[in-house]
């Protein structure tokens, strides 16, 4: 795996430097850019479309999926796939089903980084909270059409060892979110579409499993530990070695 080193060239892949950087605009300040993403994500609940690439580092085996991303701030998301797969958070606890095998699991919403990667729709402050932010000119990581949010977590979590945000300049969205993790394992979120829902839907967060399917989780959904594999309810399965 190539080192995060806190500088372009060492963001472990997530895209190579320009080539002279030195003529690159500075981006604006990190207080500027974290006020205008606030004041783009500051209605009840957002929707939006997200494509997904899960990089598996050991089997170097990539898989997409594309869905339904919605979040109602600070703590409540909802993927949903065409498949019938969907993965909720609502506060502290996880569910996720799979359609193919009819199973649902409960954990913690702590054994995941995905709630960490949505900090930035999650409120004022939120994401300042969470991060020790630097900031890049997108045309340093291959994205010229804004700037990158580099977040190394002020808590050390398993889930998760570095964020990336990828920043439109023009409207403040974030469209892209790159999650990296201690095995060396990317997961990417492309997001677009952005849609602005004035209240929340409730049971798009709802906890309940559909009828007649195999639950497993926390005996009596009592919070379980997070675990270090880097594993998540989303992963794609993969051979084995």
């Amino acid at each position: 795996m190539v080192a995060i080193l806190g500088s372009p060239a060492g963001l472990a892949g997530a895209a190579q430097p320009a080539s002279s950087p030195s003529r690159t605009a500075p981006p604006p300040a990190i207080p500027t850019v974290l006020q205008n993403i606030e004041a783009t994500y500051r209605a009840p609940e957002f929707e939006m479309w997200f494509t997904r690439t899960y990089l598996v580092k050991a089997y170097n085996l990539p898989s997409t999926s594309q869905g339904t991303l919605t979040f109602a701030g600070p703590d409540k998301a909802s993927w949903r796939q065409p498949n019938g797969d969907y993965l909720v958070i609502n506060g502290q606890t996880m569910g996720s089903y799979d359609a193919a095998t009819r199973s649902y699991v409960l954990q913690s919403a702590k054994t995941s980084a995905y709630l960490s990667a949505l900090a930035f729709m999650a409120g004022p402050g939120a994401l300042a909270a969470q991060c020790n932010l630097t900031i890049y000119p997108g045309s340093q990581l291959q994205y010229p059409n804004g700037y990158v949010l580099l977040c190394d977590p002020k808590v050390p979590s398993p889930a998760f060892t570095k964020l990336l945000y990828y920043v439109d300049a023009a409207s403040s969205e974030v469209r892209r979110v790159l999650i990296l993790d201690a095995q060396g394992n990317r997961d990417r979120f492309d997001l677009d579409q952005l849609q602005v829902h004035t209240v929340v839907s409730p049971q798009l967060f709802s906890l309940t499993p559909p009828p007649g399917v195999v639950v497993t989780g926390w005996p009596g959904n009592a919070p379980a530990a997070p675990t270090s594999s880097g594993a998540s309810p989303l992963t794609p399965k993969v051979p084995g070695p």
